[in-house]
C-alpha cells in the first residue's frame, strides 16, 4: 500500500515514505501478522527503531509474567538465535552480565533463589513512547502536536509523587481496564486510552504485551512537565 501524497511521518513531521508497525512487528509470530496497525513514517525514523525494537522484544519475552503463548515463545526463540550469532559476542556478554540471582518471597514466605536480569527501563519506555505516538495518530487521525510529549513508565514504576495526580491517574487507568482493551494479534498486544484533561491532546494510555507486561503512558503539553513533576490529571 502506497503512502498518500502529502502524508507526514507521525514521529517527526517530515514527508512519510514508508509504513511503521505499532507495536513493532517483531513482537508477533510470523503467522499472526494480519491486520496489524500501521502508521506513516519517514525512512530515517523507521530505520532508527530496529535495535530498540529487538531489545524490547527480548526484554519483554524474557519476563515471567507473559505466559507461554506461541508469539511470546517465538519471540524468545528469535532473541536466543540473535544472541547465538557469531557477530553478537558483545550482546551475549552484556546479557550475561545483567543476569543475577535474587531472593523470591511470597507473603513473607521465602521461596528460594531465582534468576533476574537488569533492564534498561529508559530504553523500554522510549519504545513505548514511540508506540503511543503511533497509536495516537491511529486513534485520532492526527500527529501528536509538537508542543506535546509522551511520558511512559513500566507498570511497577508509576511515580509516587503528587498524591492527587496519582489518585486521578490510577482512577483513569482503572476505567480503561474496566472498559476493555483494543486487541491486536489475539492477545499479543492490547491497549486502551482515555482523556486526561479537557484538552483533546492530553491522554492516558494502558498497554499490555503478551498478556502480562503492562506499561502506562501520558501525552501532555511540554510545559506541564518542565517543573519537574507530573501534572494533575482530571478523571
Amino acid at each position: 500500500m502506497k503512502i498518500p501524497p502529502g502524508t507526514v511521518c507521525v514521529y517527526c513531521g517530515d514527508p512519510a515514505e514508508d509504513w511503521d508497525h505499532v507495536p513493532p512487528k517483531c513482537l508477533f509470530s510470523k503467522v499472526n501478522r494480519h491486520n496489524l496497525i500501521r502508521v506513516p513514517s519517514c525512512t530515517k525514523c523507521n530505520n532508527s527503531f530496529a535495535k530498540d525494537d529487538e531489545y524490547f522484544r527480548q526484554m519483554i519475552a524474557m519476563r515471567d509474567d507473559v505466559g507461554e503463548g506461541p508469539d511470546a515463545t517465538e519471540a524468545r526463540a528469535a532473541s536466543l538465535r540473535a544472541l547465538l550469532r557469531k557477530d553478537q559476542r558483545k550482546l551475549r556478554e552484556a546479557t550475561v552480565r545483567n543476569i543475577f540471582l535474587t531472593e523470591q518471597w511470597n507473603n513473607g514466605v521465602y521461596l528460594g533463589l531465582r534468576h533476574g536480569y537488569m533492564v534498561d527501563l529508559h530504553r523500554l519506555n522510549r519504545t513505548v513512547g514511540r508506540v503511543v505516538k503511533g497509536l495516537f495518530a491511529h486513534e485520532f487521525g492526527r500527529r501528536l502536536p509538537e508542543d506535546h510529549l509522551v511520558i511512559a513508565f513500566e507498570g511497577n514504576e508509576v511515580p509516587k509523587g503528587d498524591i492527587v495526580f496519582l489518585a486521578s491517574f490510577s482512577r483513569i487507568a482503572a476505567s480503561i481496564v474496566a472498559n476493555g482493551f483494543r486487541d491486536i494479534g489475539h492477545g499479543v498486544f492490547r491497549y486502551g486510552v482515555a482523556p486526561a484533561h479537557s484538552r483533546p491532546d492530553a491522554t492516558v494510555w494502558v498497554l499490555q504485551f503478551y498478556g502480562g507486561a503492562y506499561f502506562l503512558a501520558l501525552t501532555l503539553p511540554k510545559e506541564e512537565s518542565r517543573a519537574g513533576h507530573l501534572p494533575r490529571v482530571v478523571a
